[in-house]
């Protein structure tokens, strides 16, 4: 039984959901409010929203498993949860194909409740693409990386394309903090970017055993360095916009915050990607990024209690 629940990663499924709220709650409604913005989302609707975008990463980390399973074996053997004594792939399949329908579900109502039909074909399509990620896609060079950076931009801009009306409309009466939503996701597809491309060198081992050919296998380790290293510099670069918005909003604390608890890991890890060597020196540097992910929720927050 514990199978079925560590497979979906819950600390992961419970930061998005958590990361959705908070940017609802604290940024859409607020700001929306004190501009007389419209929210198209109730209260109930934006719940039932989130628990799509849950289900959505559920089902990823599922079909992501069992596709995975022979490397999961040499990489992370602790914590392959699909074959030998864990869960049979049949079953594994069933549990994915639930969780994808209750998805479905969900979205469908949220569609017809909101009459936004386009929102819904959003659904299959992530669905789509994820179950290519994890099929062939993140055996390629580049691709599967760069899906994954896109899916964690989307946990926030699911958020903005759902509301965009209010959000255009946002964007004229306050572009600062509209700014500072926007480098947020940025930041998010960035770090991200960084993040997989040193996990696939960590990974390397299982991963040329399943005949995989992600970018450190097909380039070598040293340029993938080098393309985490330019992806770093991109991602400490963008930083500036962020500090140009916090300036005009006069934010103080938060751009000590931005400082202290982004910029200066951000470094840090950059410095660090071309001295690593080991299996462990590319995990650590990957927990890094992990941390600046969250790092990035609470200056985010931080931002809007400041404003």
């Amino acid at each position: 039984m514990s199978n079925y629940i560590n497979i979906l990663r819950p600390a992961n499924l419970l930061i998005i959901a958590l990361s959705q709220t908070l940017i609802y709650f604290m940024f859409i409604v607020p700001q929306f409010e004190i501009h007389g913005i419209p929210r198209l989302l109730d209260n109930q609707l934006i719940l039932l929203f989130i628990g799509v975008t849950v289900l959505i990463a559920a089902g990823s980390y599922i079909i992501n498993d069992i596709k995975d399973s022979s490397a999961d074996l040499i990489n992370k053997p602790t914590k392959c949860y699909v074959g030998g004594a864990n869960l049979s792939v049949k079953s594994t399949y069933a549990y994915y194909i639930l969780i994808i329908l209750a998805g479905a579900f969900l979205a469908a109502y949220i569609a017809i409740a909101i009459e936004k039909p386009l929102l819904f074909c959003i659904y299959p399509l992530a669905v789509f693409l994820l179950f290519m990620y994890s099929h062939s896609w993140k055996k390629r060079s580049l691709s599967g990386n760069i899906i994954v950076a896109i899916f964690c931009a989307f946990v926030p801009a699911i958020i903005w394309y759902a509301e965009s009306d209010g959000m255009a409309a946002l964007q004229l009466a306050n572009p600062h903090i509209v700014l500072v939503f926007s480098m947020y996701i940025c930041f998010g597809f960035l770090v991200t970017l960084v993040r997989e491309i040193i996990k696939d060198i960590e990974d390397i081992e299982g991963d040329k055993a399943a005949d995989y050919q992600t970018f450190p296998i097909s380039a070598g380790v040293e340029r993938a360095k080098m393309l985490a290293i330019f992806a770093c510099i991109i991602l400490i670069s963008t930083y500036g916009l962020w500090m140009l918005a916090l300036v005009k909003l006069q934010t103080w604390i938060s751009l000590a915050g931005l400082v202290s608890l982004l910029l200066l890991p951000s470094i840090y890890i950059l410095t660090k990607i071309n001295a690593a060597k080991t299996k462990i020196d590319f995990s650590r540097l990957s927990k890094h990024c992990k941390y600046l992910l969250l790092a990035s929720l609470i200056i985010f927050i931080v931002i809007l209690l400041e404003i």
